[in-house]
């Protein structure tokens, strides 16, 4: 009974200690986007607005009628505004994800602007968390790699150069879950778990969600090089098998979104194709304005 007890203790000391793990991974670039923010005089701490470009020019106004969409109950896939327009196919695009529930619940209590910038910081901390939970599953006991490479995830150039678009978050997020869930089909053959979060980011962004399904092919091709090299070539052709199964199902619990997403922007000007004939400006003068230090 002893031997019990001492292992039961050992198993939830472990399961503190991740607990301790995540929050840092999750508080450290939350406090270091909110020093940015705060020195750059994002409100509350000045005037500015954390927004840039299309964040403060369309996802504000987006959320704003998604909240009154919602309020006509059933009819709420078809906007009256600017003459009348398909918004689910806007719905589709820009605001499926579950976050943006989270906002509409954020602006009963404060503006828009500062609504979506608490997500995007929830979004953040978040994308810290996966990353240490993946460091964690590829390397355990080492918490404080996990913290750090979970900081510099959140942290990397891509974040912080395309936080304002706040529906791609959530791909970046799940991407080390994707990355450890390929990994698992290829050594374990579970192929329900890479399924589901396929077509979760698909879901929520079919724009970074096709990014991630080029980053999956590659990734498993890789993988399953390095791990079938002396296996027979059935398995490989049924691994193969399983993995293009399981993408194809993902895509298609995206279906609800992606088919009306890519019908909706069929019908817009940048669908139409536009030949390049000739290069607009001279590319030598703008090579002659990029800084070379000496």
């Amino acid at each position: 009974m002893r031997p019990i007890r001492i292992q039961k203790a050992e198993k939830n000391k472990k399961q503190g200690n991740r607990g301790w793990i995540y929050l840092l991974a999750f508080l450290f670039p939350v406090l270091i986007f909110t020093l940015g923010f705060a020195l750059k005089g994002v409100y509350p701490f000045g005037e500015n607005s954390a927004l840039v470009v299309d964040g403060v020019h369309q996802y504000t106004a987006f959320y704003r009628e998604l909240s009154e969409q919602l309020g006509k109950g059933t009819g709420w896939t078809w906007s009256a505004h600017a003459m009348g327009y398909n918004f689910y196919g806007l719905f589709c695009y820009y605001l499926c994800s579950p976050f943006s529930f989270l906002i509409l619940l954020f602006m009963k209590f404060m503006y828009v602007n500062e609504a979506i910038t608490a997500v995007i910081l929830i979004k953040a901390g978040l994308c810290s968390v996966s990353m240490a939970w993946y460091s964690g599953k590829k390397y355990p006991g080492r918490g404080s790699m996990a913290v750090s490479l979970g900081c510099m995830y959140a942290l990397s150039d891509f974040l912080i150069g395309y936080y304002s678009n706040v529906m791609w978050l959530d791909c970046i997020m799940l991407l080390p879950v994707l990355a450890y869930l390929i990994e698992q089909l290829v050594h374990t053959g579970k192929w329900r778990g890479y399924c589901l979060v396929l077509g979760y980011c698909i879901l929520t962004s079919y724009y970074m969600g096709f990014m991630l399904c080029t980053f999956a092919a590659f990734y498993y091709l890789a993988e399953l090089a390095a791990a079938e090299s002396g296996r027979r070539p059935e398995k490989i052709r049924f691994s193969l098998l399983k993995f293009a199964g399981a993408s194809v199902a993902g895509a298609g619990l995206a279906g609800i979104t992606l088919i009306p997403g890519i019908a909706a922007v069929s019908r817009t000007a940048a669908a139409e194709f536009r030949e390049c004939t000739e290069i607009s400006g001279n590319s030598w003068a703008h090579y002659s304005r990029i800084p070379c230090p000496l």
